[in-house]
């Protein structure tokens, strides 16, 4: 007999499959390029212009030129992107930028990079008659010398009506605009802010390229980070899994009042 992923495992754990038994898919990491740019935009419609990346390894940085003329046409944002194939497709589980990959330290170098690091999930609940969206966020510190060097606490709970467009995204800048807010906020703060959704829109997001939210653009001292709570590779996964976990364990109490 065939055991599905979402199964229970075989084993007695009382686990799915997926996240107990089942053979782990070899993970690898990717280097990947987000180009977005009005000049790159209108040289692609010339089907006839050639153009190559330019990378410089002693910098580390790379760019998109005109072979002819030489010219930049487009500056390009570096990431890490860290999964596996799946039976169709490439399944990111985390995406995070170049400049804070560290392979023997995956993960704490972020707090080298940021002053803070932020994760935020919103996730969609029904409480008897009500329906609504609910957001968690856990601002993560870093204690070195501590029992436990990562210490989490509950930042603040965001609740959305269902007729909300982009309730994730929705929630980034409500957050974003608390953060802001507060008394000890400074713009010389880099912020990193974990989050679990429209992987393909964050570089440019980062890079200001478009709003997250309505005409809300994200400020230059934030940085978005792609995580994703179906596995536990990394700290940014458990910084989601933390999220997603509380709100379900708060509808729970929700539902037995």
């Amino acid at each position: 007999m065939k055991i599905l992923p979402n199964d229970k495992c075989f084993c007695g754990s009382n686990k799915k499959y997926k996240n107990c038994c089942s053979p782990k898919k070899p993970r690898i990491d990717l280097r990947t390029i987000n180009i977005s740019s009005d000049k790159f935009d209108k040289h692609a419609i010339d089907k006839t212009l050639n153009i190559e990346l330019f990378i410089d390894n002693i910098n580390d940085t790379s760019s998109i030129i005109d072979p002819n003329s030489k010219e930049i046409i487009a500056q390009t944002e570096n990431y890490i992107t860290h999964g596996y194939f799946g039976d169709t497709r490439f399944k990111n589980i985390y995406q995070i930028p170049d400049e804070i990959n560290n392979k023997e330290n995956k993960g704490l170098l972020i707090f080298q990079k940021f002053h803070s690091v932020i994760a935020i999930d919103t996730n969609k609940f029904q409480v008897k008659s009500s329906e609504f969206y609910l957001g968690a966020a856990f601002q993560f510190e870093f204690k070195p010398k501590g029992k436990n060097i990562i210490e989490p606490y509950l930042l603040k709970l965001f609740r959305l009506e269902t007729d909300i467009e982009k309730p994730e995204n929705c929630n980034w800048k409500r957050l974003i605009e608390y953060i802001m807010q507060h008394k000890k906020y400074n713009d010389n703060s880099r912020i990193a802010l974990i989050v679990d959704s429209d992987l393909d829109n964050i570089p440019d997001y980062n890079k200001r390229n478009k709003p997250i939210y309505e005409d809300f653009m994200l400020p230059n001292n934030f940085t978005l980070i792609y995580a994703t709570s179906d596995k536990k590779d990394s700290f940014f996964n458990h910084m989601i899994i933390l999220c997603d976990n509380f709100l379900k364990l708060f509808a729970s109490d929700l539902k037995k009042q």
